[in-house]
């Protein structure tokens, strides 16, 4: 214990011995307390330096020549695989979480650490096997029914590392604006989420994500979903007495597209119409989950507040909902300093670019024993003029010059002194530097371009938001731009859309034998049984 605090001293850590830190690596009984690794892990948040001391003592405690190291439980398999995945050794990373799954096959921690791994490293089939592990886990967890009592998950499954130990996780699956955390008995039902937000500017941008998103004009309709596991008279009763209270709630997977859920068919088939002039109306700005456009917010507070020199970049606009999000981020800083470059074609995704296979889509037909070809059919190009940027901007009070278009295809207005550059020149800022970027084009061609055309501008410290990640084709230009330039990028984590393969289990865990009883709260707590596979991953440049 000596030479571990030593250890923690060296490296300035400023870790709390308060903690309950085992006395030695490996240890005999990680349930009731932290291990090493997790205390290193959460009190250097995520860094590489707290990873790497985790693997030094995880491999000094095994080749201790005179003495025999006692087997390691599954906490500390996942542990030590969370460290090595922060050190982007993918390898040893999976030897770990394999031991940890094998230890005890339905621990949720290392099958979520397992899937990310496999959509990393671009592995497709490993994906949607491990996916369906999870969800066979998570029900076993939901539907226990050793207690005819609701049962709240713990926040910190049996002690062991899980992705909401990194702090900006923690912030998106914790966030009190959404349904599952609502602190009840003060806003026990959906609806009320945003009374839970103290500071005015959370306020502020929770609404501009709600209007953006068309939350705050979806149409009055019962979730879908919800539909399916509400007994009939509760259904019926809710209808007669408060209809909106059954609309999808405003939580992790909140979409009008995701899945077909909520109004996006109707709206799509009615409502949202093409004016005179080629401009949609009554058409939502993004098509994100909230999710999504949380941790684009968070991500970018996170840069301003820590003084990262550089603009903000979006590449990939479609309607402009993130670049309108971004802008919002700033005005809500009051930061004048920093502007957002809005980077498309403005007329869709190149006709010779494919996509390729959607592996949510792919997932969610083998689950229905459908036809899973048409899952490799991609036939929305995002075509958007830049008209409509600037209509979505105007409407929520955010267009000025801060926002900088840059028209015209990736591979060419990213190079030097090309349109990018140009276009920063005309606002005397002829060396742009950028700390924010978000990739959102769907293919190999214009992710790879982008990354590599970028990389030189971004800040030590600047974070990368790639979208897309559930498309194989993106995950392998991520993949290789990663392979490329191992000493300048950090891990890449993921940006989930639900409670199963991202954030830990939470909320009020009711049998399937109480669902008569969610008359009030159902809309905000179902969202437990939702399984979605992460969308997008973020990292951050190193050197």
């Amino acid at each position: 214990m000596k030479r571990f605090v030593e250890l923690l001293v060296l490296l300035n850590l400023n870790l709390d011995i308060s903690l309950s830190v085992p006395n030695s690596f490996p240890n005999p009984n990680p349930i009731s307390e932290p291990t090493v690794c997790h205390a290193l892990l959460s009190s250097s948040n995520f860094s590489p330096r707290g990873a790497s001391t985790c693997t030094s003592l995880f491999l000094q405690s095994q080749q201790q020549p005179d003495s025999n190291p006692l087997p390691l439980s599954w906490q500390q398999h996942n542990d030590v695989a969370f460290a090595y995945f922060i050190l982007d050794n993918i390898s040893m990373a999976l030897v770990h979480v394999n031991h940890s799954i094998t230890a005890s096959p339905s621990s949720l921690p290392p099958l979520k650490l397992k899937l990310w791994l496999h959509m990393i490293s671009n592995q497709v089939e490993p994906i949607l096997q491990t996916a369906k592990l999870i969800e066979q886990a998570q029900d076993q967890l939901l539907f226990s029914q050793q207690s005819q009592s609701p049962q709240r998950g713990s926040l910190n499954i049996a002690n062991a590392v899980t992705f909401e130990d990194h702090p900006v996780i923690r912030q998106q699956c914790n966030y009190p604006g959404f349904a599952m955390n609502s602190p009840a008995p003060q806003t026990p039902v959906s609806g009320g989420e945003s009374i839970n937000l103290r500071d005015p500017e959370e306020k502020y941008l929770d609404l501009l994500t709600r209007i953006i998103s068309h939350k705050a004009v979806q149409s009055s309709e019962m979730d879908s979903k919800l539909a399916e596991i509400l007994p009939s008279h509760t259904k019926n009763l809710s209808l007669q007495t408060d209809p909106s209270s059954l609309e999808t709630p405003w939580d992790l997977s909140w979409s009008l597209k995701w899945t077909e859920r909520g109004d996006w068919s109707e709206l799509t088939n009615s409502q949202c119409t093409t004016s005179p002039s080629g401009m949609t109306e009554n058409c939502p700005s993004t098509t994100m989950t909230a999710s999504q456009l949380l941790m684009t917010r968070l991500l970018a507070v996170k840069q301003i507040e820590d003084n990262i020199p550089g603009h903000f970049l979006e590449a990939g606009v479609w309607r402009g909902g993130m670049t309108v999000l971004l802008r919002g981020v700033l005005a809500s800083k009051n930061d004048d300093s920093r502007a957002v470059y809005a980077c498309d074609s403005y007329s869709g995704i190149p006709a010779d670019l494919n996509p390729g296979m959607d592996i949510n889509s792919l997932l969610t037909k083998m689950e229905n024993d459908e036809d899973s070809a048409s899952a490799g059919v991609w036939t929305n190009r995002f075509e958007a003029g830049e008209s409509e940027l600037k209509k979505n901007l105007r409407r929520v009070g955010l267009y000025d010059s801060n926002t900088r278009i840059v028209k015209g295809f990736f591979n060419e207005t990213f190079r030097p002194s090309d349109e990018l550059d140009k276009v920063a020149e005309s606002f005397d800022d002829p060396n742009l530097k950028l700390s924010f970027v978000r990739l959102d084009s769907d293919a190999f061609e214009s992710i790879r371009d982008s990354l590599d055309l970028l990389w030189d501008r971004i800040s030590v410290g600047g974070v990368v938001v790639v979208d897309d990640m559930h498309i194989p084709a993106v995950q392998k230009a991520v993949f290789e731009f990663r392979q490329r330039n191992k000493n300048a990028v950090g891990s890449i984590f993921p940006i989930g859309n639900d409670y199963t393969n991202h954030c830990n289990v939470k909320g009020v865990l009711t049998p399937a034998a109480r669902m008569s009883d969610w008359a009030e709260n159902g809309t905000a707590q179902f969202n437990c049984f939702l399984n979605i596979l992460p969308t997008a991953g973020f990292f951050y440049r190193t050197k």
